[in-house]
């Protein structure tokens, strides 16, 4: 093998896949923030275990959403690789018919 295509149609319909995926895990990391408990719903005597599983509860949150933050930007990412992949291919087909050949 000399060298690799990109079909950059399939690029981006794999960038819309991974893209959905994104907003599926950020719809998950607004129901997880909403079922975080009240630090103080364990009563005064276990109110320490109320207030670590709220701040665990807050950090989980936050690393679902970063994870939909990177699916996101890593479906921006394909979409701008086959845009890439297009200009190139473009230019190169473009040189060569200047050239005359096809």
């Amino acid at each position: 093998m000399d060298g690799f295509e990109v079909d950059a149609h399939r690029l981006r319909g794999h960038a819309r896949h991974v893209r959905s995926h994104a907003h599926e895990v950020a719809a998950q990391a607004g129901a997880a923030a909403t079922m975080a408990c009240d630090a103080g719903a364990f009563g005064l005597v276990l109110a320490p275990i109320g207030v670590t599983l709220s701040l665990l509860e807050q950090q989980c949150a936050g690393v679902v959403r970063a994870a939909g933050e990177l699916l996101d930007a890593t479906a921006a990412g394909l979409r701008a690789t086959a845009t890439a992949y297009e200009v190139v291919d473009d230019a190169v087909a473009h040189a060569f018919r200047r050239v005359g050949v096809r």
